[in-house]
């Protein structure tokens, strides 16, 4: 599964789309989560279907738990790294793309959301993503 999140708001706002990149992280991904968690709202964007997002979340009920929302790619009519995707996530959460920072684990993604204007964070592992997320 590929994964995004976005984080928002002029950092006085966290809204994180997708849970960082891959469950393979755990525990890890878990308290990354409650960082995030304690200071915004948190919301999950995932490019799935209907019988993938049944097993995960399921399957990682406490994990997404942690999410307000979640915006699945069968649901809203698009899939990252189309614009569209990206653009009904920030009017659903009522922010601009700049006051969104997003994390991808896809360059495709990443490259995407830029074009639209978002701030970026290329996760390459759990370290990548925990520096910027105890910063905000």
């Amino acid at each position: 599964m590929d994964t995004i999140c976005l984080a928002a708001g002029k950092f006085s706002q966290l809204d994180c789309i997708e849970p960082l990149p891959s469950l393979q992280y755990g525990s890890r991904l878990a308290l990354i989560l409650t960082l995030l968690r304690a200071k915004s709202a948190l919301y999950a964007l995932s490019n799935t279907n209907n019988a993938h997002a049944a097993h995960f979340l399921e399957a990682y009920a406490e994990l997404f738990a942690a999410f307000d929302t979640l915006f699945l790619s069968h649901r809203i009519g698009g899939r990252k790294p189309e614009p569209a995707a990206f653009e009904h996530v920030a009017q659903a959460v009522g922010l601009t793309p700049a006051e969104i920072l997003l994390f991808d684990d896809l360059d495709a993604n990443i490259a995407a959301a830029r074009a639209l204007g978002f701030q970026t964070v290329h996760v390459t592992g759990p370290a990548a993503t925990e520096a910027p997320a105890a910063r905000l």
